[in-house]
């Protein structure tokens, strides 16, 4: 049986933190809008806090719609067509296509913005967290 204490669970971890919004909880683990941070570190934040973790490539974009517009706009796309991926699928894809870059810890984002996404989860209406962020430009 799961320890219902365990620190492994992204869901107590993220209601462990202080403050009451996404904003505030992010403050803790260093996710403010207009910071950059490694890319390794937003895929720790994401497994320890749960959420979801969006990696922008087109900066108007990232900065000029919201997160509920574009999941909107672009789900007939295939995930590889939008100008955004979630952080796992961005991994598997670089794997997959064996994309050369450099060292996770080496490539870097801005965060755009955090916020809350509202989803059903059986049957159930729920907030998700989430991260916006832009990719840097990637130099050979």
């Amino acid at each position: 049986m799961a320890n219902p204490e365990a620190d492994d669970d992204p869901i107590r971890a993220h209601l462990r933190i202080d403050g009451g919004t996404v904003a505030e909880k992010c403050v803790s683990p260093g996710v403010t809008p207009g910071t950059r941070i490694a890319l390794s570190e937003l895929r720790k934040i994401r497994e320890k806090y749960g959420g979801e973790v969006y990696l922008f490539f087109d900066d108007c974009i990232a900065r000029n719609s919201t997160m509920k517009d574009d999941l909107e706009n672009y789900a007939m796309l295939p995930p590889e067509a939008r100008p955004y991926l979630e952080i796992e699928r961005f991994f598997k894809v670089v794997k997959e296509q064996q994309i050369p870059l450099p060292d996770e810890n080496d490539l870097m984002a801005e965060i755009i913005t955090v916020g809350e996404l509202d989803t059903v989860v059986c049957c159930s209406p729920q907030s998700r967290p989430f991260i916006r962020a832009l990719l840097s430009p990637i130099r050979a």
